[in-house]
């Protein structure tokens, strides 16, 4: 963020900006900088207790692979 504030004091075009909008351009970077941190690591394990485990009492468990359901569109 001190690098961010830095490049904004050399830049002549923020000089026109008021506070707000200096500081609004600082928070978008640091949360871009974290959220591209974030993907750059990688995907994380699930947890064991998170996995999901099938259901037999899922709605959809007595339809069978090859069935269809048809909606009627409300009028």
């Amino acid at each position: 963020m001190i690098e961010a504030l830095e490049e904004q004091r050399r830049d002549p075009n923020i000089a026109d900006l008021d506070f707000e909008q200096r500081l609004a351009l600082l928070v978008q970077r640091q949360w871009l900088w974290k959220s591209n941190r974030t993907l750059a690591s990688g995907p994380k394990p699930i947890p064991k207790r998170a996995r999901c485990r099938p259901s037999k009492q899922a709605p959809f468990a007595a339809l069978g692979p090859r069935e269809v359901v048809q909606f009627t569109p409300l009028t």
